[in-house]
Formats: C-alpha cells, structure tokens, sequence
C-alpha cells in the first residue's frame, strides 16, 4: 500500500472499515440467523467471506480494499455469533452453566499459560520491531 503513495491516515481508514463492519455485523447477524436460520447463515456468510478474502488481491485501490475490509468484518462478527448461538442452543439448560464455565475456564487457563511463558512479551516485542511498511 505505501508504495503506492498513499499516505498513513488512509492506511488507519482501512482499519476502521474492519471494525465499522464488525459493529455493522452484530446487528445484522441475530436478524438473518431468525429469518434463515444457523446452517444456512453459516454457509452463505462463509461463501461470501471467502470471496471477500479472494477479492482483495484484484485490485490496489483504497475504496475497493475499504469495502471488502467492511464486508470482512461484517461476515466475521456475524460468523462469531451463529456458532455462539448455535452451539448455546445445542445445550440443555442444565449444562449451559456448565459449559460456559468450561470455556471461560479454558480461556483464562491459556492465557495463563501464555503469560507465564513470555510467550506473550516475546510475541509483542517481535510485532515492534517488526517493519510492516
């Protein structure tokens, strides 16, 4: 991108495409999952994610990459929530406590995990030094 003298305010914009899409996508998304319903959400999001994806290397142009950025965030947040509301619905009351439990659990366990290691501190000084552009 910057070799195509585009400056670091425009590189940001694309950015902030990804997460207008995302907050566009939590409210789309509960709204074709109860007119369609999971799989079929599931599948048509996943098809238009992957054509978003596949798009990006047509063109070099800023407008085009700022709406496939928004589509992407979009089809990703709402991806996020058909299979947190599809597999919630798969659980009998009685084990949703429990399952819910089970990831927060597995989630704070692997954070952990990480953070004793430096995995994490190793990982964000690598993404410093890094030079992206």
């Amino acid at each position: 991108m910057c070799q195509t003298q585009n400056t670091s305010a425009l590189i940001g914009w694309l950015g902030t495409a990804y997460f207008g899409g995302f907050t566009i996508g939590c409210f789309l998304g509960p709204k074709i999952i109860m007119s369609v319903g999971h799989a079929r959400t599931f599948a048509g999001i996943t098809a238009l994610l992957t054509a978003t994806i596949l798009a990006f290397p047509l063109f070099v142009d800023l407008l085009f990459w700022g709406v496939l950025r928004v589509l992407s965030g979009a089809c990703l947040a709402m991806l996020y929530i058909v299979v947190e509301s599809w597999l919630y619905r798969l659980y009998s009351k009685t084990r949703k406590f429990s399952w819910v439990m089970t990831r927060k659990l597995s989630d704070t366990l692997s954070r952990n995990f990480f953070h004793s290691c430096g995995m994490v501190s190793r990982m964000n000084a690598r993404m410093a030094s890094a030079n992206f552009f």
